[in-house]
């Protein structure tokens, strides 16, 4: 991931590919104790509240019968909490990347730091979802293409302190200008995610960081 705010150009061509995934393995090289804390942060904190809202009904799911309307109400609230969880230490992930970039120091506890930016972050959410429901819609083909719609969008809302729908609106103006690039990277750096969980929690750890650096 590049400052937002210094976006002039974007090369064109696939050339940059090979470059900018490369340095995205070097960032998180640099500064991995804390890439993998703060992964470790994310996966404990969110899994812990999840984990609650499941443990709540799962003896009325074993027994094939319906919770309590209290219960039900309990779960459904920190699976809420666990999303809304996400979104936070999320934030705090991309904000830790943006130091790094800027070349200021970063620590594990830079993931609580970016909490301002949650309701905007949440819209983008939204937006994101409702692109991803488009790209459905359009056979399924779209939704290929939406993770290199939004790629900068969260960066962006953080780095120049925007809106969402500006946020979005700026990072598809500046990934157009080379459209296949951004969708390619962002496919990839997904893919590599998802390897991640593939090879369990080694994996998952060393690897749910690079999205948000990339």
């Amino acid at each position: 991931m590049s400052i937002p705010g210094q976006f002039t150009a974007v090369p064109l061509g696939f050339g940059a590919f090979g470059l900018w995934f490369e340095r995205t393995f070097n960032l998180w090289r640099d500064r991995w104790q804390v890439w993998v804390l703060q992964a470790l942060v994310l996966i404990v904190i969110v899994g812990v509240s999840s984990a609650i809202g499941e443990f709540l009904t799962f003896p009325y799911e074993k027994n094939d019968t319906a919770p309590p309307v209290s219960i039900a109400l309990a779960s459904f609230a920190f699976s809420i909490l666990s999303s809304a969880l996400q979104v936070f230490l999320t934030l705090g992930i991309v904000k830790t990347a943006l130091k790094q970039l800027q070349g200021e120091e970063i620590t594990v506890g830079d993931i609580f730091t970016a909490g301002r930016y949650f309701w905007s972050a949440l819209l983008l959410g939204i937006l994101t979802t409702l692109l991803a429901l488009a790209g459905i819609l359009a056979c399924g083909v779209g939704l290929l293409l939406v993770p290199g719609i939004v790629f900068l969008a969260l960066p962006i809302l953080i780095d120049q302190q925007t809106s969402a729908i500006d946020a979005l609106s700026r990072s598809w103006q500046t990934m157009r200008q080379n459209f296949w690039l951004f969708v390619l990277f962002a496919l990839v750096i997904y893919l590599v995610s998802g390897l991640g969980v593939l090879a369990c929690c080694v994996g998952i750890i060393a690897t749910l960081t690079w999205y948000p650096i990339a």
